[in-house]
């Protein structure tokens, strides 16, 4: 059985370095350490993140990174409606096809890609973020873009 004891009552030759234990640690009042060992799993209470911690870590992640989004079409090969949660691998994905004005290329439409559309070069795995769409189109299957987040 241990008995609890106030460093302050170790004396004057404890300078507060090299403490070993052999059990747990209570202590009221701020501690302060050059070093802390251990993965942190068990630790509790921790302030949130703030605005611009968040905000700098987001600035800075490249495109295509894991927690970043895209808006991209998916290769499909029917006529199939996907659920929000679908995945799919980065070399299935397209950046939509995009136009001004109101003519458009055959084949395309806006914010659709009709088995063209400009190709990612992403890699990993994606989640749809929304619902969509593939519909038999003119010489190839017309999807509709979704929201998709890089979860892998």
């Amino acid at each position: 059985m241990s008995k609890a004891r106030n460093v302050a009552d170790l004396g004057d030759d404890f300078d507060g370095t090299d403490l070993t234990l052999g059990g747990d640690l209570s202590v009221s009042g701020d501690v302060t350490t050059t070093s802390v060992s251990g993965d942190g799993s068990s630790l509790t209470n921790l302030p949130a993140p703030t605005s611009s911690q968040v905000g700098s870590a987001n600035a800075g992640l490249s495109l295509g990174d894991v927690g970043t989004y895209v808006y991209a079409v998916a290769s499909e090969s029917s006529a199939v409606t996907r659920a929000a949660g679908t995945t799919k691998s980065g070399g299935s994905l397209a950046y939509p096809a995009s136009y001004y004005g109101t003519i458009f290329p055959q084949g395309y439409y806006p914010g659709y890609v009709n088995a063209a559309g400009d190709a990612s070069n992403l890699s990993g795995t994606w989640r749809a973020q929304n619902r969509y769409v593939s519909v038999n189109g003119q010489g190839g299957y017309i999807v509709g873009p979704a929201l998709w987040l890089r979860i892998s």
